[in-house]
């Protein structure tokens, strides 16, 4: 869903409506095959490369084929964000918000608000340590800021924004910034990043991802 920004905005720069089309289908078909009932987001949907139907759906990166991958949801509600932004097709704002609602009732608690990495893994998995993922945090963050200003009431707006502008002041914090960690030597802003799946692949480590949209979110909050 990410990627389709490049679709949107080249066909907007070229006026080619192949492009446009292309986008909007990924995303339509995306909006119908990754999303539960619930507005959380299955990983990867495998399809059936001669007719198009659904041969599975599954993890790669989180902890389950059932469960929710945390960055993947942060960037469902990013996608849907974007997908709104340049097509205006209400399905597409509607998904956004219940994937943006979805993360925000399943956070921590409702004052800590950086996300697990993976939403079902602290109650389903027997390893008593589970990471954060800072970068799924960033991402949310910065899609709320420009979610919000699609918001159709004002409460909801004010909604996502107070959360964007908490999740970006506890990323901000020592306890998630290099700087708050001497042991970390490493030319980025954020800690605790985890690539999934754990504890299979890295964690408690820098992405460029959290680093990256943190600094998108921080922009567009500067900008209201």
């Amino acid at each position: 869903m990410m990627n389709l920004e490049l679709l949107f905005e080249a066909s907007n720069q070229t006026k080619d409506q192949t492009l446009y089309n292309i986008a909007w289908q990924h995303a339509n078909r995306t909006m119908y095959e990754h999303f539960r009932s619930d507005n959380s987001t299955y990983h990867v949907v495998e399809y059936n490369e001669t007719d198009g139907s659904v041969i599975r759906k599954y993890t790669a990166q989180g902890y389950a084929d059932w469960s929710t991958w945390a960055r993947g949801q942060s960037w469902a509600v990013h996608g849907f964000t974007i997908a709104y932004r340049y097509t205006k097709y209400q399905p597409f704002l509607d998904k956004a918000i219940g994937a943006a609602n979805y993360v925000l009732t399943h956070l921590p608690s409702s004052t800590d608000l950086i996300t697990y990495w993976d939403y079902d893994a602290p109650y389903n998995s027997t390893l008593a340590y589970q990471p954060r993922d800072t970068s799924a945090a960033a991402i949310f963050a910065s899609a709320l800021v420009e979610l919000s200003q699609y918001a159709p009431t004002s409460d909801l707006k004010d909604y996502f924004l107070t959360n964007a502008k908490a999740i970006v002041d506890q990323l901000s914090s020592p306890k998630y910034m290099i700087y708050g960690d001497k042991d970390y030597k490493l030319p980025a802003l954020l800690t605790n990043g985890t690539m999934g799946p754990y504890p299979k692949s890295s964690y408690d480590v820098s992405l460029a991802y959290g680093d990256y949209y943190l600094t998108q979110a921080v922009i567009r909050l500067a900008k209201l």
